[in-house]
């Protein structure tokens, strides 16, 4: 798992692995859209592809996208050149930007790159310095097992799926250690059986929810058990 840290590994991954990001819906963009505020301003951490930083820009909000792979930014720039979101390369334990600068920041499946605790209170820190409102991180869920198996076996073949999955009271137990104040922290599903509905057919059928299912998904996502739930989102409500 370190060399999920390493400039070098992610340089070469986002080259293998760009396309297929772009192509997949921006199925997390759908989820801030759906629960925050247009009004609000954002800041995109380990934004990657920056997929769903695209996707939020282009519907109106006021958001900003980092990364610390400086070539990822730059194939992202050149392929989506008339694109109005701001990119800045930043390294999330050390960010370049004032305290308080942002009413939410979120990050996408970036805390399961570190298997060391202290790491993950460091980052919380520095993500928290930097909020207003709400911190927010979408992690691998530890709770749906057959996700657990199926990541193994892409592991054995790509390290890119050597990440680590987490439940939620590790969750707890990390923000809660991170030794940061807070007004709240709860927990949401995201991904899983309800994403079938992004298809205009399923089981070969017709599906007349599809022209609606961004609105819908993020929503349905709560009627699913933990179990079946591909990510945690962890919601850090701050005073």
């Amino acid at each position: 798992m370190n060399e999920l840290r390493s400039k070098n590994f992610w340089a070469e991954a986002w080259r293998r692995h760009i396309d297929g990001y772009l192509r997949a819906r921006p199925r997390c963009g759908y989820w801030i859209e759906t629960f925050f505020s247009k009004s609000l301003t954002f800041l995109e951490i380990a934004s990657g592809s920056c997929r769903d930083s695209l996707y939020l820009a282009q519907r109106g909000f006021n958001i900003l996208a980092c990364d610390f792979e400086l070539e990822v930014l730059k194939l992202v720039r050149n392929r989506f050149f008339n694109s109005s979101l701001p990119l800045f390369s930043a390294n999330a334990f050390y960010l370049p930007f004032m305290d308080r600068s942002f009413d939410v920041t979120f990050s996408n499946g970036f805390w399961v790159c570190y298997s060391d605790d202290s790491d993950l209170y460091s980052l919380i820190r520095e993500q928290v310095r930097i909020t207003r409102k709400y911190v927010v991180s979408f992690v691998h869920n530890g709770e749906n097992q057959g996700l657990l198996a199926h990541f193994r076996d892409l592991s054995s073949r790509d390290s890119l799926y050597n990440i680590r999955f987490l439940k939620r009271y590790e969750v707890l137990d990390i923000v809660r250690s991170s030794g940061i104040s807070y007004k709240n922290v709860y927990f949401q599903k995201f991904g899983g059986k309800m994403d079938c509905l992004y298809s205009r057919v399923v089981n070969n059928i017709p599906n007349p929810l599809s022209s609606f299912a961004q609105l819908l998904v993020p929503r349905l996502y709560n009627f699913q058990s933990w179990q079946e739930t591909e990510r945690i989102v962890c919601i850090i409500e701050l005073y």
